[in-house]
């Protein structure tokens, strides 16, 4: 059976991409390659409907282990586990607990229930976690968001309860502090101004216009520049704000030359450019801002430290900030720059 297994593989011969194309053409019969066959994703990548062998040389991303910068290969060193979620909308709490308790025989480790809040009392959670052991799965709660705190309080006291070591209970409490600002703000007739990368496709700062590895530093134009993935495309999905991010009123588009990178709001990072924001705050009369967002290590940094250098007043939302992270501790790094140049931190429960 070995002998006649090898011998069919002899039987055929290599099938270059041409022959492939070839074929794939013929099949089209007229039809556009690209618009047919070609998926663009949410982010703006191409997807080929196949690939061969040859399409990871000099594919640099390939070298990069897990845990490391781009995270292709998962952000975790010791293991790339994935959990299997299961979402559960609660009608009824004792039959969600059956729902539960089913998946998690079925394989399932990781639950997401989204609660009514109208009905969260001590009973409800009991009922609706009865029988689960929470130490041996992961919990997962969404709720309306007035409600969060109550929510969390309610499974703090039920963890302890059972006397769950709290150290080994993973999971999370939907809370978008981040729309809860800018809400906030907005209420209290605050303008609420947001950024966006606006780079064209050809942009230099892009490691495939410059044959740059991701992640590495090099030179653009006479500055220091980080080589980064496509991202933020004019145009494209990717530079699209979020479809639930509210409240934004006024857009600074930043990026736009493709000869220099602009990590500030306010100034390209030569600062041969200024964007509008600064006339904008001005004419407003705006002297305090409260900034958050993506990088902190990146955009947020650059943005806090012109905004100090321009005397505005600033406080840092720190937990309404991701950052990249090339290296472990460049979000650290960040904050604590931004605190020694004069920026105050607070969380967004201090507002």
């Amino acid at each position: 059976m070995a002998d006649s297994k090898e011998k069919l593989f002899s039987d055929f011969s290599p099938v270059s991409t041409e022959q492939w194309m070839e074929k794939v053409t013929a099949d089209l019969k007229g039809a556009d390659f690209e618009k047919k066959l070609v998926w663009r994703t949410n982010e703006g990548f191409k997807v080929k409907p196949f690939y061969r062998m040859e399409d990871l040389e000099g594919l640099k991303t390939t070298d990069a282990l897990p845990g490391e910068f781009p995270y292709l290969r998962g952000t975790k060193k010791d293991n790339n586990e994935w959990l299997v979620r299961q979402e559960i909308k609660v009608e009824c709490p004792k039959e969600a607990n059956a729902k539960a308790l089913d998946i998690l025989n079925k394989g399932v480790d990781s639950l997401s229930f989204h609660v009514k809040a109208k009905e969260l009392n001590a009973e409800y959670i009991e009922t609706l976690l009865k029988d689960i052991c929470a130490e041996c799965v992961e919990l997962n709660f969404s709720t309306c968001q007035g409600h969060v705190v109550e929510l969390a309080e309610l499974l703090v006291a039920y963890f302890q309860k059972k006397d769950y070591d709290l150290t080994k209970l993973q999971g999370s409490i939907n809370y978008d502090y981040f729309n809860k600002m800018l809400a906030k703000g907005k209420e209290k007739g605050d303008m609420v101004i947001g950024t966006k990368d606006w780079h064209p496709s050809s942009h230099k700062s892009f490691a495939v216009n410059s044959n740059g590895k991701i992640g590495e530093v090099g030179e653009l134009n006479g500055l220091p520049q980080v080589w980064w993935p496509v991202h933020c495309v004019q145009n494209e999905n990717g530079s699209k704000f979020h479809s639930e991010l509210h409240s934004i009123e006024n857009v600074i588009y930043k990026g736009e030359n493709p000869e220099i990178d602009s990590y500030s709001a306010f100034f390209d990072n030569g600062k041969r450019y200024k964007t509008p924001l600064d006339n904008i705050l001005k004419n407003n009369h705006i002297d305090t801002l409260y900034i958050m967002g993506l990088a902190t290590d990146y955009c947020v940094k650059f943005t806090v430290l012109d905004a100090l250098e321009l005397n505005y007043k600033v406080y840092l939302i720190e937990d309404g900030c991701r950052g990249v992270n090339i290296s472990p501790d460049d979000s650290e790094k960040a904050i604590n720059e931004m605190k020694n140049r004069g920026a105050v931190i607070i969380n967004s429960s201090d507002i």
